[in-house]
């Protein structure tokens, strides 16, 4: 089966809301530079201690013996020397070196009081910086939607704290907001005024107007979906509703003949067996109780009691995968002919909702308290959560918003550059995670030995199969499998160990042919570009950094919900995953949502759980009517009418779900070494420098507020041992997101020590900046933003023509090839 990448035609620009220069506020360029000076002067000083030591040894009676153990404890401690040293000593070689020695002291001495007056101004000066940072309208509203708590106490405690800026709670307070900083203005965002969504168009050709970030051009207020559970959960509730909801069968309830419960039959009464064969979740108790002959009373007792049992779910929540959960409920309640009083309050929540969107900061504070209310009376009282978490689903409203610089046209001639320069890189992932998968594959026939002899095994026992096996979920950065990933890994090692700071740029026609194997491979990469301007990025200039690559379609769903022409996106990123499926069938699985992001509903099967409603016309799979098979060398899943199929990622993490969709298309770790150079495969930035560092060689470990000079000395001489940048991005075993950390940002540096200092792991790792400042090429009304490009691309199965809307050409005669191979076959 022949295969080529083919690019999506529209992409996602994730960028920043405020520009780098934000973070800038936090460094200290003096006192680095004083710190340099010092570094130079106790160089200078040990110098001269090896000097004094060569000439005392040169005349060893130059120096008394009585006098020779304070020289000797002088030198150890960079202490003065005794003064009748000068007038004892008749050696001028060992007087020359003495006198040397102490203007080398007192040159040190000079360079700390220096550094440390340079650190006392600095400290002030950045304090306040910080506190007109977060005082500006725009940061304060974005730190209040991230933590209202941290909006209202901290910015008033940190500009209290100005006066006195050296104290333990300012440098905390520093510490806690340059979190905010790094966030807003080094991380690219989908939420909120501060990481809006910007979308880009391939078929459209470029005006030449460079793009400008600004205010956003909508912003659009959405109940968070655990709230609108709580509202769902109320009006389930209400006696008066209950006749018209619709009652659905579990996950585990197979309707087909005979009925069972998690594969068993069970001993139910008969109307519970008639009720659960009915219900099928499109029909109200009242229909049920039409069709059943019996009462609609004596139906919801029955719903209640297979309900309590984990057999039925007899509530009104909205589908997991509905973009607009708060609409789909309004929806719902409008049906039921007692709905009406329920109707009204979800129509005064939706109000405000309209009204928080174009508020300004002071009335949404009013608003949001009020939501909070209502939400606390349909509730148990719970209005917030995940305190201190800077990514949960903590607010009861949760926002997004279009740039200012959408729709971004960029082309079909860059589209066909991205294509081409990318798909070395997804062919050598694409392959790792085919290698991957087939060892995970075995790994997995190993556990279940009855799979390997033929036999099928329901999924609802295997997913009840506690792993026992490590390996079974082994991590991304697991190390290559493949020649090719061996043959660059070896590369990587020897330029680790003869040049780590030289990037390694690798030919892709110099490794080993990879396999693509025959399973869809679906890829959404995240490129950032090393351009000053969108006219450099056009015109192709400068490396291509994959700056993440995810497994499954991205431009799809709730991220499309801005967009003016959002069905003819979708249709297009349904041509992808036919284009990249083929004749397999692939299905999804809606379970429970537990964040504020949608997961993605993709066009198929759904494996039912029971945990969501139905909606549309699509083959519902009852998970306990999803068995598990090996087809070949490959497990399948099967369902009555539907033969064998796999499940769609959505960029869920398990064993038995990993060996049952396609391979992971994702970053793998070439190379082991603590460091480890740049790595460029053809023109694309394949991965980023990386250094492993030990904590304690990077941040103090005393407990406790540290000095702020101590935090730039100690991320100084790491930086010295290790050739480490002097920014990069840290990532703290167990944390969810790295960080930005600055060694000229006491804050950043103190930062990355209180989050390291909770790590169950000793180390810690640091990848380079890439783009640095100089590299970004999207600017707004205040500097410059960091920016990146989420793109789709998938492994063409169908042997079909090029680019959408474009004549193409066949691709290579199969799907094993020599990197890039595969992405050099269509039109150019």
């Amino acid at each position: 089966m022949s295969g080529r990448w083919v690019l999506h035609d529209h992409a996602i620009l994730r960028s920043t809301g405020f520009p780098w220069q934000l973070v800038e506020a936090l460094d200290w360029p003096r006192t680095d530079a004083a710190l340099a000076d010092l570094d130079r002067a106790e160089s200078d000083l040990a110098d001269a201690v090896t000097e004094v030591v060569t000439a005392v040894r040169a005349d060893p009676s130059a120096v008394e013996p009585r006098l020779s153990h304070k020289l000797r404890k002088a030198l150890s401690r960079h202490d003065d020397t005794p003064d009748e040293l000068f007038t004892a000593v008749d050696s001028q070689p060992v007087r020359s070196a003495l006198r040397e020695y102490a203007k080398r002291l007192a040159a040190v001495r000079d360079a700390r009081h220096t550094a440390g007056w340079c650190a006392d101004e600095e400290t002030g000066e950045s304090h306040r910086a910080l506190v007109d940072a977060v005082t500006d309208p725009a940061l304060r509203e974005a730190v209040w939607l991230s933590s209202p708590s941290m909006h209202d106490r901290g910015i008033g405690e940190l500009s209290a704290l100005a006066a006195r800026p050296s104290r333990g709670p300012a440098r905390r307070l520093r510490r806690q907001f340059a979190a905010y900083l790094q966030r807003l203005s080094a991380k690219n965002e989908t939420t909120s005024f501060f990481g809006p969504v910007n979308y880009a168009e391939f078929g459209q050709e470029p005006t030449g107007a460079e793009p400008l970030v600004s205010a956003p051009a909508l912003r659009s207020a959405s109940l968070a979906y655990w709230a609108v559970v709580v509202l769902a959960d109320a009006i389930a509730a209400d006696p008066a509703v209950r006749p018209h909801l619709r009652p659905r069968t579990s996950g585990l309830v197979s309707r087909a003949e005979p009925l069972t419960v998690a594969g068993r039959r069970p001993s139910l009464p008969p109307a519970t067996l008639a009720l659960l064969r009915a219900a099928d979740g499109r029909h109200t108790v009242t229909e049920l109780a039409r069709s059943l002959g019996a009462s609609p009373e004596t139906v919801l007792a029955t719903a209640r009691h297979a309900a309590d049992r984990g057999l039925l779910l007899l509530d009104c929540r909205p589908p997991v995968a509905v973009t607009d959960a708060l609409g789909w409920l309004r929806a719902e309640v409008a049906s039921f002919p007692s709905g009406a009083d329920w109707l009204r309050l979800l129509d005064r929540v939706q109000e405000r909702l309209t009204a928080f969107g174009t508020a300004g900061l002071e009335r949404r504070r009013e608003l949001l308290a009020e939501l909070e209310r209502e939400i606390a009376r349909q509730g148990d009282g719970a209005v917030r959560r995940g305190g201190g978490e800077w990514y949960a689903d903590r607010l009861v409203v949760h926002e997004e918003a279009l740039g200012s610089v959408s729709p971004l046209p960029l082309g079909r001639a860059l589209q066909d550059r991205l294509r081409e320069r990318l798909a070395p890189a997804l062919d050598l992932l694409a392959a790792e995670a085919v290698a991957h998968h087939a060892r995970l594959t075995r790994q997995f026939l190993e556990r279940h030995p009855e799979l390997a002899s033929g036999a099928t095994i329901p999924l609802l026992t295997l997913l009840r199969t506690p792993a026992t096996d490590a390996t079974d979920a082994a991590p991304p950065d697991d190390g290559p499998l493949t020649p090719a990933g061996l043959r660059l890994a070896e590369l990587v090692e020897r330029a680790a160990r003869t040049d780590p700071g030289r990037p390694l740029r690798v030919d892709p026609a110099d490794l080993p042919p990879v396999d693509l194997g025959t399973d869809p491979l679906i890829a959404s990469p995240d490129v950032m570009f090393c351009a000053e301007s969108l006219a450099d990025v056009l015109a192709g200039d400068g490396d291509l950094v994959l700056a993440e690559c995810h497994d499954t379609l991205l431009i799809w769903g709730w991220a499309l919900q801005f967009h003016p022409q959002r069905q003819r996106v979708q249709e297009a990123g349904a041509d992808l995953l036919r284009r990249a499926c083929a004749d397999t069938t692939m299905a999804v699985v809606l379970g429970s949502r537990r964040a504020k992001i949608v997961p993605f509903d993709f066009p198929g099967p759904v494996v039912d759980l029971g945990s969501t409603p139905p909606h549309g016309d699509r083959p519902r799979l009852p998970l306990a009517d999803v068995g598990v098979v090996l087809r070949g060398d490959r497990l399948v899943c099967t369902a009555p009418g539907v033969p064998h199929f796999l499940l769609h990622h959505g960029e869920l993490d398990s064993d038995v779900h990993n060996v049952l969709a396609p391979p992971r298309v994702r970053p793998v770790r070439f190379g082991r070494s603590p460091r480890t150079p740049r790595v460029v495969l053809g023109d694309v930035v394949l991965a980023r420098a990386r250094w492993e560092v030990d904590r304690a060689e990077l941040f103090p470990q005393q407990g406790g507020a540290v000095d702020e000079l101590r935090l730039l000395r100690t991320a100084r001489a790491a930086a010295a041992a290790h050739g480490l940048p002097r920014r990069g991005f840290l990532k703290v075993p167990g944390e969810r997101k790295p960080v930005l950390l600055d060694l000229r940002a006491p804050a950043l540096l103190d930062l990355g020590r209180h989050l390291s200092a909770r790590a169950a792991r000793d180390h810690v790792v640091l990848t380079e900046l890439l783009p640095g400042p100089d590299g970004l090429w999207l600017r707004g009304e205040r500097g410059r933003h960091c920016a990146e490009l989420r793109t789709t691309m998938v492994l063409d199965r169908t042997n079909g023509p090029g680019q959408p809307g474009q004549p193409g050409q066949p691709g290579p005669p199969g799907p094993s090839g020599r990197l890039g191979d595969s992405g050099r076959g269509g039109a150019e």
